[in-house]
């Protein structure tokens, strides 16, 4: 999964295009169709544009990684 750091002004401009809803749903899917996640055991939160992934690790190598 790859992260990218917007602006405030980026995310002001696409809140009307994109609501905090149809993020969830996006990553929720794209953990889904992952192999190595578990769409059941990791939450997804998003927030004014701010999503928020989390969930339990199986050992210590997933949660170093």
């Amino acid at each position: 999964m790859t992260v990218a750091t917007t602006t405030h002004k980026t995310l002001k401009k696409m809140s009307g295009k994109i609501d905090d809803a149809s993020i969830t749903a996006q990553v929720k899917m794209a953990l889904l169709l992952h192999r190595s996640t578990s769409a059941l055991t990791t939450t997804v939160a998003t927030k004014h544009g701010v999503t928020t992934v989390g969930g339990k690790a199986k050992n210590l190598a997933e949660k170093d990684w």
